[in-house]
C-alpha cells in the first residue's frame, strides 16, 4: 500500500562493540502490511573492503532488511513490530581467502526454474 513506501533512516550517536568492532546503530522506521515497524542495524566501518549491496536484498522471516540504507558492514540486526522482536548478531568475524576454483559451476550443474509451492512437504514426504 501508499502507507508502506515511507521508511525514515536515522544515523543515532549509540555505539556498541560487537565481536571486537565499534558499531553505530541505525533506526530504520517504517510500515509492513500497514503497521509500524522498525528495524535497528548496528553496523562497523572497521571491516574493509565489503559490498553491502551483495547482501541488501537479504530476507530472514517476514522482515526485508534495509541493510543498503546504513554506512558499513552490520553486525548486529533487530526488528521490531506488532508480532515480536526479532535480534541476529554476529558472534565472530574471521577473513578468509577462497581458491577460484571453490566458485566453478560443476559441468553437470542444471539450472531449475523456482516455483512457490504450498505444499510445504518435502518431494521425499510426499504421497503421490
Amino acid at each position: 500500500s501508499a502507507s508502506d513506501t515511507s521508511l525514515k533512516v536515522t544515523r543515532t550517536k549509540e555505539t556498541q562493540l560487537i565481536s571486537g568492532y565499534n558499531c553505530t546503530k541505525f533506526l530504520i522506521e517504517r510500515r509492513f502490511g500497514g503497521k509500524p515497524a522498525t528495524q535497528e542495524i548496528w553496523a562497523t566501518t572497521e571491516i574493509e573492503p565489503f559490498d553491502v549491496q551483495a547482501i541488501s536484498f537479504v530476507r530472514l522471516g517476514n522482515f526485508r532488511w534495509d541493510l543498503d540504507k546504513v554506512d558499513g558492514v552490520p553486525l548486529k540486526l533487530v526488528a521490531k513490530n506488532l508480532q515480536g522482536v526479532f535480534t541476529m548478531e554476529a558472534i565472530g568475524v574471521k577473513k578468509e581467502t577462497y581458491k577460484e576454483e571453490d566458485f566453478v559451476v560443476p559441468d553437470d550443474f542444471l539450472e531449475e526454474k523456482f516455483t512457490r509451492s504450498r505444499d510445504r512437504t518435502p518431494p521425499s514426504r510426499r504421497q503421490n
